[in-house]
């Protein structure tokens, strides 16, 4: 779903109690789709386990005490997703829509196109690289903070744009994905975005960018634990592009 569609509010789990949560806050019923316990603890979207519940998965729900699945829809995720907006056609939702929280999120990114404070805050790289981003060009985010981050503030508007290693966390595939995207695509900006960690462990790919004359960017931002604790992102050489 497109970050500037009025339905959306934002990807959740960077805080205990981010914006985004706001909108389970107030939720009387909440849909998951593709949703894996180990990947996020219920608890944070249904403390109080008192929502109902509908999953949509490939699989037979796991539960627990803060996800007790009223509705187990079992099959293919995007042959039951057209399966439901067939069957709700014509259905309206009456009243006020807005969700608690849904603006909140894009407040601070608009607070970080401002952010002048240097080292660099996250909220302004974040801010900065979308602005120098399309909406059909291509960012790879490595593992660590920086997946934080992005995960958290960048703007997608088209599907496949912001590419992030979730689940298995993989360290290091941002670099040599970006070179396989750039293939892929070869008239759209490509951009990985990596720790100065995951930047090492495939930094030898630069050279077969050049090599074989594939373009793209390497944006490095290093946070360490001092430098984390007060918001910025941080580089020893003070740059954070490459």
């Amino acid at each position: 779903m497109p970050d500037d569609h009025p339905n959306s509010i934002g990807t959740l789990g960077f805080m205990r109690h981010d914006y985004v949560n706001f909108g389970f806050d107030h939720a009387d019923v909440v849909i998951t789709v593709g949703y894996e316990l180990q990947e996020f603890d219920p608890v944070r979207i249904n403390p109080r386990s008192d929502k109902k519940i509908i999953q949509i998965h490939r699989f037979p729900a796991e539960v627990d005490m803060h996800y007790s699945v009223d509705v187990g829809i079992i099959g293919d995720i995007s042959a039951s997703l057209d399966a439901l907006a067939d069957a709700l056609a014509g259905h309206r939702l009456d009243g006020d829509t807005q969700v608690p929280g849904s603006g909140l999120l894009a407040e601070e990114f608009a607070r970080g196109q401002q952010d002048s404070r240097f080292p660099l805050a996250p909220q302004r790289v974040v801010a900065d690289t979308r602005a120098a981003m399309g909406r059909s060009d291509v960012v790879l985010v490595d593992t660590g903070a920086t997946k934080m981050w992005m995960a958290r503030l960048y703007p997608t508007y088209q599907r496949n744009t912001c590419l992030i290693s979730n689940g298995l966390s993989t360290m290091g595939f941002a670099l040599p994905g970006a070179l396989g995207v750039k293939l892929a695509q070869p008239d759209s900006k490509v951009l990985a975005v990596v720790g100065d960690g995951s930047f090492l462990m495939n930094s030898q790919e630069i050279e077969t960018a050049v090599r074989e004359r594939i373009p793209l960017v390497v944006l490095i931002g290093k946070t360490a634990a001092t430098a984390s604790s007060n918001g910025r992102w941080t580089s020893n050489s003070g740059r954070t592009t490459t």
